[in-house]
């Protein structure tokens, strides 16, 4: 090799000693810079991590309610569908009929209390008569067919219905008046009788009171002329045996008087008896009336309570809001379909109420949540970019769980207010019972750290528990 060869050569290597030496200068300075940037990075980051602290929230569903509890409407007595006039989501005032039933029972069974009623009342009206020893019977003013339309219902009766009344007031006013008659003739004929009976024992005791006198006579004249004899007798002037027929006579006499004077005794204790008997027969007959007439009047008494619910619930076969406000949750959505006694056949969301968010969270994150926390909820009918989320407050944190019967999960029920203003956000007042909302109750603020470690820390908690 030349020379020359020798230095070129030499001249090439030192010119890639030289390259190399260079390159890896600029990939030290570029590497160096690198961490440099990750290094402040990871410090502004670490600063970040545990000198800031972040919101922290419980999420849960909710639910717009509202603040006044809902106004069930129920039937006290129930009965068919005729017609319905509100459905879910209508607007009502107070007194507008939600729900019609159909009355017919309610009319038939109101008309058999009326019929009872009425009949009572005749049966009052007819012992009143017999007790007074009035002539006729005087019907109470609602037996006149003027009134038995106003007698029937507070409402418009029907013509057939009113017929059907006023045929019914007749029979039982017919019936009533033979009822009236025949019981007053049937004591006139006992009565009657017992007084034929006395009018026999006083003509019985006016015979037997003249044959009295008739035999005291006799024995007035026999005695006389008894003594006359006696003289003559024991002068020897008349036989014995003439004197001892005449106190023979005088004998028998004597016990027929006595036997007329008790007979006569004995008549006019019978005729005692009988008029005693017409007495008490009479009084007999009163108590008898008496008795009846306060049965039929405790039976008037117990009717009118009944009837007084009948016509309630013929009355309120219209079904009304009881207050102004949105009809939800009905329950009815069938023409004739039955509605049972005590049913909630629709609830009405007073219109005056207040709007609130009622969440359920869950048993885990429950421990972070208390009334006076702050929260935010995302209406999810309104549009999230057009309309912010509204500002609202724990105001209730039921003191016990609940179950959901569909999905067997527990939750709690959590009550928030609305903190925002109509100014604050405009459409607080479109807000209605029963919107589904997202809840986002502000918790304790914590830094980034603290949510890495939390875990670990937990973890470590319960393993140094553990025995």
């Amino acid at each position: 090799m030349s020379i020359a060869d020798t230095v070129g050569t030499a001249g090439a290597a030192d010119g890639t000693e030289s390259w190399k030496s260079g390159v890896r200068d600029e990939t030290r300075s570029i590497a160096r810079t690198g961490l440099l940037i990750v290094g402040g990075f990871l410090l502004l980051f670490g600063g970040w991590a545990l000198l800031f602290p972040l919101a922290s929230a419980v999420v849960a569903g909710g639910v717009v309610i509202s603040a006044g509890q809902n106004k069930l409407i129920q039937h006290p007595v129930g009965g068919s569908i005729l017609e319905i006039l509100a459905r879910d989501g209508d607007k009502v005032a107070q007194g507008d009929p939600i729900v019609i039933l159909d009355p017919v029972v309610d009319e038939a069974q109101y008309d058999q209390l009326r019929s009872r009623q009425a009949t009572l009342k005749a049966t009052e009206a007819r012992i009143e008569a017999r007790l007074s020893g009035a002539d006729t019977v005087a019907f109470p003013p609602e037996f006149q067919a003027a009134s038995i339309s106003q007698a029937s219902t507070g409402s418009a009766t029907s013509p057939t219905r009113e017929m059907a009344l006023r045929d019914h007031y007749r029979l039982i006013m017919a019936d009533e008046v033979e009822t009236f008659r025949s019981g007053r003739k049937r004591l006139e004929e006992e009565v009657a009788a017992y007084r034929e009976q006395v009018e026999s024992l006083r003509k019985q005791a006016v015979g037997i009171d003249a044959q009295k006198a008739s035999a005291d006579s006799q024995l007035d004249i026999l005695r006389d002329q008894a003594d006359r004899m006696r003289p003559l007798v024991r002068d020897g002037y008349v036989a014995r045996r003439e004197l001892n027929d005449i106190d023979r006579q005088i004998n028998d006499l004597e016990g027929n008087a006595t036997n007329l004077a008790a007979e006569a005794l004995s008549t006019r204790h019978k005729i005692s008896e009988v008029e005693n008997r017409i007495q008490q027969t009479i009084q007999q007959n009163r108590e008898e009336l008496g008795m009846e007439l306060a049965k039929v009047r405790g039976e008037i008494s117990e009717l009118d309570n009944q009837l007084r619910a009948a016509g309630d619930s013929v009355e309120k076969r219209e079904v009304r809001a009881p207050v102004s406000g949105v009809v939800a949750k009905s329950s009815v959505h069938t023409i004739g379909g039955v509605v049972r006694a005590g049913d909630i056949i629709a609830e009405i969301v007073p219109g005056d109420s207040v709007p609130m968010i009622e969440a359920k969270v869950k048993p885990s994150d429950i421990d972070y949540v208390q009334a006076g926390q702050r929260a935010e909820v995302v209406i999810t009918a309104f549009n999230r970019r057009l309309y912010d989320p509204v500002n609202a407050e724990v105001e209730l944190v039921e003191a016990d769980a609940e179950l959901n019967e569909r999905t067997q999960e527990k939750f709690f029920t959590v009550r928030l207010k609305i903190t925002d203003t109509p100014s604050q956000f405009n459409r607080v007042n479109d807000l209605r019972p029963g919107m589904e909302a997202e809840v986002f109750i502000q918790t304790e603020r914590r830094t980034f750290l603290t949510y890495l470690l939390k875990p670990i820390s937990d973890s470590f908690r319960r393993a140094f528990q553990e025995r």
